[in-house]
């Protein structure tokens, strides 16, 4: 079980990538201001990352998570000023609804008292950024992809990526392998996508 997140740094003009372990979270840059995907799996690392790019937690302002898993959302309590979005399936994760792995182990709350949940297909304006949300489960049932002005495509756990391929994730790690799968051809079928930028593996540019 190989993962491999790319390093922090600046990928293109307005997107930065933070690495924690085995993990990316990525920022977009609109104005002076930044939109999060995914918070990291250990606050300490995002922090020390924060720093390395100049980039101050507070002009974070919205924060766009992919799904619940703890390596995606640990950094959470760092952004105060951020606001939050994540699937309206993904509700079932965090309040123990639905166990992660067995009937006893489930995710943590999120380490925030408020966020906004959304549907598949769903458009959010902020400023000049246009979101597009693609409700894409299987790794967990919210899972949630966002098209970012219709270039850039972040996609989480939805997918691995190999040798330059898009592929399954890890079966251990999905859910349900069926939806996951139907999941994969959606994003794939997303044309206008350039780059896609995955959890574990990196970015592919199409």
């Amino acid at each position: 079980m190989i993962m491999n997140p790319c390093h922090t740094k600046k990928i293109v003009e307005n997107i930065y990538s933070i690495k924690t372990s085995i993990v990316n979270m990525y920022l977009y840059q609109y104005a002076d201001k930044y939109i999060a995907i995914d918070c990291g799996s250990n606050l300490e690392k995002v922090k020390e990352n924060l720093l390395l790019l100049n980039i101050n937690a507070s002009d974070v302002t919205h924060i766009f998570l992919t799904h619940s898993d703890y390596d995606h959302v640990a950094g959470l309590p760092l952004f105060t000023n951020a606001r939050v979005y994540l699937g309206h399936e993904e509700l079932q994760m965090i309040d123990k609804t639905t166990p992660r792995f067995s009937a006893f182990k489930f995710n943590k709350p999120l380490g925030c008292s408020e966020f906004e949940l959304l549907l598949d297909q769903q458009e959010i304006e902020i400023e000049n950024v246009n979101i597009r949300c693609f409700a894409t489960p299987g790794h967990t049932p919210g899972s949630m992809s966002y098209l970012f002005d219709q270039k850039y495509f972040f996609v989480g756990d939805a997918v691995s990526i190999k040798n330059g391929e898009i592929k399954p994730f890890f079966k251990f790690f999905v859910m349900d392998m069926k939806t996951h799968l139907k999941s994969i051809t959606k994003i794939e079928n997303v044309r206008k996508a350039q780059i896609v930028f995955s959890g574990h593996h990196g970015y592919k540019i199409k």
